[in-house]
């Protein structure tokens, strides 16, 4: 996405578990969205890619797959704008149903000494290590570390001799409903984490995970909002290098609910969304890291409407006040329009993008900004029939300020 007066020449060095790397030029036109397809450039390999730009743009992965046959769908996250030396992911679970990976991009020149530490929900933690070579990327199936083969689990990861980027990718049979979702990591604990979307009526289950990478017990509280501004309080303690799961249809009045979640504790922690579903056939999951603070701009890079995609802009209010947000949508050929809505005090706001007239057929990107400094969350979620195939859903926070470079630790390009 370019939200600029000037035309993005854009280079995306793509890089893979053997050490390979690729330069792919790229254009971007102002006011306008593009889309890569990396499967022309790098086939049949994990990859990861590092976006770079003369003019501040947005960036995002989407990835639809056949997972061994049998788990079909797709998943899709920001872009991170830099490396760092620690990352933090919420949400992990290997049943027998579930796999999970970690992917690690390291985009120096360096060989990078990486360190995880496995956060188990009831057990303790579990720390091992790895080394990832240069301008290359690192997956870890973590059912092949011992003591991770049945877990609901956190991670947090350390590198040592250089920054990396880190992220999360799940696939899965939650009920019969099969896909994957995937989430970039965070790079530190906060005491409030935001999260637009969540829904738990018409087959849909929504989770919140919190992580306390911390070293004393961290007393939590979770307040879940509706459209209608009702809000529900629920409190626990979680103690030191664990996690906590709740599900939120289990909320008294939240059984059948379009529902935002404000997340506050007492020391720093990290909190993600996981959701599962069956959208009229499209069976999956999606998932997402919360961010820790509103903001008065949220842009959204990817989003299509044509076929079997419905595409949806979550917001939410976290303030005591009404607000206003302005939401402007983006075509690829620079088409644009603009709509806006009034928000109830603490509570969430649903747009689904393929009812805004011309943009019934598009490729999209949006951008969210609150009127008269107001402070919103925003989301995207998509829900899809790839290729009339590869049912599924993802989603992807905001992010609140296009850069120059994005780095995507994870990519799959093979069969």
């Amino acid at each position: 996405m370019n939200p600029g007066g000037a035309k993005a020449e854009v280079e995306i060095e793509l890089m893979n578990e053997k050490g390979e790397t690729l330069t792919v030029p790229w254009v971007v036109e102002p006011g306008a969205r593009s889309t890569a397809w990396i499967n022309r450039y790098m086939p049949g390999c994990s990859v990861s890619a590092r976006v770079s730009s003369p003019v501040p743009i947005i960036c995002e992965r989407a990835l639809y797959f056949n997972f061994q046959g049998t788990r079909k769908g797709g998943h899709n996250s920001a872009g991170a704008p830099a490396p760092a030396p620690e990352w933090y992911l919420a949400e992990g679970f290997t049943a027998p149903n579930f796999d999970e990976y970690v992917l690690v991009q390291n985009p120096g020149n360096r060989p990078v000494r990486v360190e995880m530490t496995f956060m188990r929900e009831g057990s303790g933690p579990v720390e091992q290590g790895f080394d990832v070579a240069p301008r290359s990327r690192f997956t870890l199936n973590l059912k092949s570390v011992p003591g991770l083969e049945s877990a609901q689990v956190s991670t947090m990861v350390r590198a040592e001799g250089g920054d990396v980027i880190c992220e999360r990718a799940m696939y899965f049979d939650y009920g019969g409903n099969v896909g994957g979702h995937n989430s970039v990591g965070v790079t530190e604990p906060s005491k409030r984490w935001y999260l637009a979307e969540g829904y738990t009526a018409e087959g849909y289950d929504t989770y919140v995970l919190v992580q306390n990478p911390g070293e004393t017990a961290a007393v939590v509280d979770l307040f879940f909002l509706r459209s209608d501004g009702h809000e529900v309080k629920r409190s626990f303690e979680l103690p030191p290098a664990s996690r906590k799961t709740v599900r939120v249809d289990d909320v008294p009045g939240f059984e059948a609910a379009e529902v935002s979640t404000e997340v506050r504790a007492d020391r720093p922690v990290i909190a993600e969304r996981a959701m599962y579903f069956d959208a009229q056939g499209r069976d999956g999951g999606h998932n997402s890291a919360g961010v820790p603070r509103p903001s008065q701009k949220w842009y959204l890079a990817e989003g299509y409407t044509g076929g079997s995609f419905d595409t949806y802009v979550l917001v939410m209010n976290p303030s005591d006040a009404p607000a206003v947000a302005r939401t402007s949508f983006m075509r690829s050929d620079g088409h644009t329009s603009t709509r806006t809505d009034r928000l109830l005090p603490r509570s969430r706001l649903t747009i689904h993008v393929d009812a805004e007239p011309g943009f019934e057929q598009a490729e999209v990107s949006t951008l969210v900004e609150g009127v008269d400094g107001a402070g919103l969350i925003a989301e995207r979620a998509v829900y899809f029939n790839y290729n009339e195939a590869w049912p599924g859903g993802h989603n992807s926070a905001g992010v609140t300020g296009p850069s120059k470079t994005w780095y995507f630790a994870e990519g799959y390009t093979g069969l």
